[in-house]
């Protein structure tokens, strides 16, 4: 039953639905144009309307759309009409003042229960604010006159515009107008003036532009231009812009002056420059395209010299065009001369002549005779009193300086003054004299290296002292002395002569002889300039000693000097403590020595370490030598295995030595211990009294040679120490004799002797090879 209702429901709903809508659709309205003009303006505003007219009743709502909508308002937007009533709506057009001319679309929706209706317009906004400008388009003038052009001014628009007049472009500055602001109704049409004044200067086509345009955006402009004609051009010229000439001398400069001009004009001329610069002209006339020549004159006297500026300033009467055209003055001095003297500063000794070098240069342009001239001491005069000179010519003079005796010492200066004959210009130069007097001109200083020596009789000594010349000139000394050392003191030389500020080192030989008494004495040394009185001096003190003891000196025993392999040889023997004295007693050492080891075997013990002695004596002296290592006689030469061979003969005999030594070392303890008891038992003081050495037991043993002859050399390594040292050292001392053997063979130019042989043996065998080939 309850499904049965639902059913029901439902299609009575659906049937009342489309009642509805049928009575909806069944409502209509219709849409109609009022307007029919659609033209407007940019700012204006215009009106569009649109009629509805309902069958039935009904709401309606309004909208619009369109490119036109932007600036569009329609109203109403909503209303109720009964059946049959109508509605005006009205549409609003109002397009700005910078919307652009052109058609804009409009469209008008109208919607009514679910109908909706549009009404299309097609709006037209026009150009009415536009106006229009003419104007010459093209003048031609002179510099400096006034072109006049003429301009209307249009109001095409619809409404009453005001215009702003400017001038734009490259002839503003000369441009000005009639009327800066114009007012016009529509339609209505003005005349506006330009007037172009273009400067006096300026030629060529110039133009510019008038504008015209209102608050409202309304705009024109028209474009003119003026042709500058050159009707009173012209040109200044000169052939260069430098113009040189001499002092005292006249130079004609033509320039030219051109009319380049229409019209006939006159040019006045003014100038600036040195006083002695004039124009020959100030005025000319010229008729378009004539050129006349006007000169320049310049005419600068004597000692006038250097660059001018000169400016010569043009200007027309027709157009008052002004130009001017800058030149160069140059004046040389073309008669002129130099002066130099070859040295600034003299120093000169009063009563002694200088001659002193003057260079006398003519640096004019002309041969010319110059007159020469002395300003300052009449103690200088010139050997010359004029000079006649090409031009850059030069020729020297003597300028004489002598100083009288009486003349004061101090600076005087001399100035040489030479003028030319023609323009009685002049030049000079100065030298400063310094007269000193004659003591100062050779004052000599002597300098003792020392001031005392002591010298024993019978021998000499050389002590040098220096002589300096501190004067001003060449000095001749002559050495003199004095004092109670005249006997035996020489001095050499005993005479010279030096140059101011030199100096020379003399020798004083001192040699007091047997006869010379013991005791001070005194040498006086003074330098004296010849034919002068002018001294300098000094005191050498001298102590005279006792005679000393010095070897008899026998002839043919002079020394000669050592040759490399004897510098080598002696050298080696200062190492091992070998001595020259050793060498001439080899043999008699070496027995002594062998005698020593019998008398310590056969003396007792009590006496050991007096026995001892001698032995301590043969230690400290030099070691012997065999008597194969004695020097070779003077004037015979060595060979190097003979030197090797001397080397270690000596060797061997050090290490016998030392073993000697160490035995008798060993003896001499195995008896002191054996004899310390015995030796216990007696008085300190007799122990002490029989260790002693006695000193005449001493004397014998030793030889008579040994008290008069001093050992020359004290040995480095001692007798003791030389075995142990071989036997510490052997690998060093190999390499030691392998580098000294070296280095002697280059020393010597062994080496090349050695080369040689091998060099010989290498050729042969070369030889043979070349023959079998």
């Amino acid at each position: 039953m309850n499904k049965k209702r639902v059913i029901l429901t439902s299609l009575l709903a659906v049937m009342l639905m489309l009642i509805v809508i049928s009575i909806a659709s069944s409502q209509t309205f219709v849409l109609t144009k009022e307007t029919t003009s659609l033209n407007t303006c940019p700012g204006s505003t215009l009106l569009v309307k649109t009629n509805v007219a309902s069958a039935d009743s009904g709401s309606f709502t309004v909208s619009q759309s369109g490119s036109a909508s932007q600036f569009t308002i329609t109203v109403p937007t909503g209303f109720i009409l009964s059946s049959g009533e109508t509605k005006t709506l009205f549409s609003y057009v109002t397009p700005p003042s910078t919307t652009q001319k052109g058609v804009y679309n409009l469209q008008i929706n109208v919607n009514s229960q679910g109908v909706s209706k549009t009404a299309d317009y097609s709006i037209i906004v026009e150009d009415c604010r536009s106006a229009s400008l003419q104007i010459e388009t093209q003048k031609q003038i002179c510099p400096g006159e006034l072109a006049t052009f003429k301009a209307t001014l249009t109001n095409s628009g619809r409404y009453t515009e005001e215009y702003n007049m400017i001038v734009q472009g490259p002839a503003k500055e000369w441009s000005t107008l009639s009327d800066s602001f114009v007012r016009l109704d529509a339609g209505q049409s003005k005349e506006i003036f330009v007037y172009v004044q273009p400067s006096q200067d300026k030629i060529g086509t110039y133009d510019f532009t008038l504008t015209a345009s209102s608050a409202s955006r309304a705009y024109t402009s028209s474009k003119a231009n003026v042709n500058v004609l050159a009707c009173y051009d012209y040109i200044l010229t000169s052939e260069k812009a430098l113009h040189s000439l001499c002092e005292s001398g006249k130079l004609t400069v033509p320039l030219t002056l051109e009319n380049k001009g229409t019209v006939s004009n006159t040019y006045k001329l003014s100038l600036s420059a040195p006083n002695f610069v004039t124009l020959e002209k100030n005025s000319v006339n010229l008729a378009p395209s004539q050129s006349a020549n006007i000169n320049l004159i310049l005419s600068p006297s004597f000692g006038i010299s250097g660059d001018f500026p000169v400016k010569i300033t043009i200007t027309s009467d027709y157009g008052k065009v002004s130009k001017a055209l800058p030149l160069t003055a140059r004046v040389e001095k073309c008669y002129n001369t130099q002066v130099e003297i070859a040295q600034e500063t003299a120093t000169l000794c009063s009563s002694f002549k200088s001659e002193q070098e003057v260079i006398i240069k003519n640096t004019g342009k002309y041969d010319n005779t110059f007159t020469l001239s002395l300003v300052g001491e009449d103690f200088a005069s010139l050997n010359k009193a004029s000079l006649t000179l090409a031009p850059n010519e030069e020729k020297s003079v003597t300028l004489i300086l002598a100083p009288k005796q009486e003349t004061i010492s101090k600076t005087y200066n001399i100035q040489v003054i030479s003028t030319d004959s023609v323009s009685k210009a002049s030049a000079s130069d100065t030298i400063k004299v310094s007269v000193v007097s004659e003591e100062q001109c050779f004052l000599p200083v002597i300098t003792l290296s020392q001031n005392s020596v002591e010298v024993p009789k019978d021998s000499a000594a050389a002590i040098s002292f220096t002589l300096e010349n501190k004067g001003k000139e060449n000095a001749p000394y002559i050495i003199e002395l004095n004092g109670n050392a005249l006997s035996f003191v020489q001095v050499n030389p005993s005479s010279l002569t030096l140059e101011p500020g030199k100096s020379e080192t003399i020798f004083l030989h001192i040699s007091p002889g047997i006869a010379v008494s013991e005791g001070n004495y005194n040498i006086g040394i003074t330098a004296r300039v010849k034919d002068s009185q002018i001294t300098a001096s000094n005191n050498l003190e001298i102590k005279v000693l006792p005679q000393a003891q010095v070897p008899i000196i026998i002839p043919g025993q002079e020394t000669q000097e050592q040759t490399p392999w004897e510098r080598i040889k002696a050298f080696f023997m200062r190492i091992f403590g070998i001595s020259a004295s050793e060498q001439t007693q080899e043999t008699q050492e070496q027995q002594e020595v062998e005698e020593t080891q019998e008398q310590i075997q056969e003396e007792e013990p009590e006496t050991i370490q007096e026995q001892t002695q001698p032995t301590e004596t043969i230690t400290q002296e030099q070691e012997p030598v065999p008597e194969q290592t004695q020097e070779t006689p003077i004037g015979e030469q060595k060979d190097i295995l003979d030197y090797i061979k001397d080397f270690f003969s000596k060797i061997k005999a050090r290490l016998t030595t030392a073993a000697v030594e160490e035995q008798v070392q060993e003896e001499t303890i195995t008896d002191e211990q054996e004899t310390q008891e015995e030796v216990q038992e007696q008085p300190t003081e007799t122990i002490t009294q029989e260790q002693e050495p006695v000193p005449e037991q001493i004397q014998e043993t030793q030889p008579e040679e040994t008290t008069e002859v001093q050992p020359e050399t004290t040995p480095l390594l001692t007798g003791l120490s030389v075995k142990q040292f071989v036997k510490d050292y052997a690998y060093h001392l190999v390499a030691a004799l392998i580098l000294i053997i070296l280095i002697i063979i280059i020393a010597t130019g062994y080496w090349k002797k050695i080369v040689d042989f091998f060099v010989e043996e290498e050729s042969p065998v070369k030889n043979t090879k070349n023959n079998k080939k």
